[in-house]
């Protein structure tokens, strides 16, 4: 608030030292309203801009273009103007978390930053990540998250998931590399295409896929050679199956390509069949199986001697 007068003088009034002295008081006491209310700008100078009682906190402008705040002495949040510097919080990299709120969560975006997470949650619920970037809709109950991938976490107490969206005609990808080979393998779908593809992309990369508790079913190898599991005479499981049922095929295959063969088994005639996709038609080779009965061959008939050639 501005300055008020002590009293309003009229023409010939005589001064006396006790008005004097009030007036004086009056400006003494309530030097800080002189300025108040503002009738033009406050230029600092870049001085310092002291806020509380020990000296610690302040606003500065010391750098061109630039505003400081500090605390406890030390630069806190810096705002800069100038292209290529960054607007800092926490410049003084203190154990002091940095917390953004939304309409409905008070840890929207959260930053802890004694541990060097940083959580979007809009449950508001934890304040301290599975990950290095944990993305909270809710929990999904207790579990504990690998080390070897827990640089990006997504929890959900429902389905959950990752969508990438691109446009028709442009892929949508997953790369996982090194320094050796930025693209090693990709995972990529493309809509015009129809098309989604899994697999290496290195010279010598090859593919499993596996089953159980990390047990290999299915390589894939760099020169597309497919092999199975290991065979062994008394083996159980591990068998790869094609399509088998009463009767020879007859159904023309929808796939119609050369340099493939479709099989299926009859498992009334006992035979394996391939479709010919020149011929558009199914041939049939037989199969011995040992549960089948072969029939034997009756002995031929003895020949019966005539009396002239004795």
């Amino acid at each position: 608030m501005a300055v008020a007068r002590a009293k309003t003088w009229i023409d010939q009034e005589v001064l006396t030292h006790t008005d004097l002295n009030a007036e004086f008081n009056n400006i003494l006491n309530n030097g800080e309203d002189l300025g108040w209310p503002a009738t033009k700008a406050k230029d600092l100078d870049g001085q310092e801009l002291i806020l509380d009682a020990d000296a610690d906190t302040s606003i500065t402008a010391d750098t061109d273009d630039q505003i400081d705040f500090r605390m406890l002495a030390a630069d806190c949040v810096v705002f800069s103007g100038v292209a290529g510097q960054a607007n800092v919080f926490n410049e003084n990299s203190i154990d002091v978390d940095f917390r953004v709120e939304s309409n409905g969560s008070t840890h929207m975006f959260f930053v802890n930053a004694g541990d060097n997470q940083i959580i979007i949650d809009p449950s508001a619920t934890i304040t301290t990540a599975d990950g290095t970037l944990h993305i909270h809709t809710a929990s999904a109950g207790a579990a504990t998250v690998s080390a070897n991938a827990d640089d990006l976490v997504v929890e959900s107490n429902f389905s959950g998931g990752i969508t990438i969206l691109t446009p028709d005609t442009s892929a949508s990808n997953v790369f996982f590399g090194s320094p050796a080979s930025t693209a090693g393998a990709v995972i990529s779908w493309q809509d015009s295409l129809t098309r989604m593809t899994v697999g290496t992309n290195f010279a010598a990369g090859f593919l499993e896929l596996k089953s159980a508790v990390n047990v290999t079913a299915i390589t894939i190898d760099a020169d597309q050679n497919v092999f199975g599991t290991v065979g062994t005479t008394g083996m159980t499981d591990g068998f790869i199956f094609i399509p088998a049922a009463a009767g020879a095929p007859s159904g023309a295959v929808a796939v119609t390509t050369a340099t493939l063969a479709a099989l299926y088994f009859d498992t009334t005639n006992d035979t394996l069949n391939v479709y010919d996709h020149v011929a558009n038609a199914w041939l049939s080779v037989g199969v011995s199986l040992p549960n089948k009965t072969a029939s034997t061959p009756s002995p031929p008939t003895p020949r019966k001697r005539s009396p002239a050639a004795k």
